[in-house]
């Protein structure tokens, strides 16, 4: 494995939170048209675009094995 992808690998696995998801809110810039709702994962009204930013360091986590 490359170094840049082990350290990256490293800083992802040290920054994880005991949820899976990462301390780093996304800030979503959308529109608001669509009514809120509470899905459960952490960060409020920007939930769902730091769902989809944790979703993409898993999988580069899981492209790491």
């Amino acid at each position: 494995m490359l170094m840049a992808n082990r350290n990256g690998t490293a800083f992802l696995m040290s920054t994880a939170e005991d949820d899976g998801s990462w301390p780093w809110r996304v800030i979503s810039r959308s529109v608001k048209f669509q009514p809120y709702f509470e899905s459960g994962f952490p960060h409020g009204h920007d939930q769902w675009i730091s769902a989809a930013a944790t979703g993409w360091a898993a999988t580069a986590l899981m492209r790491g094995l």
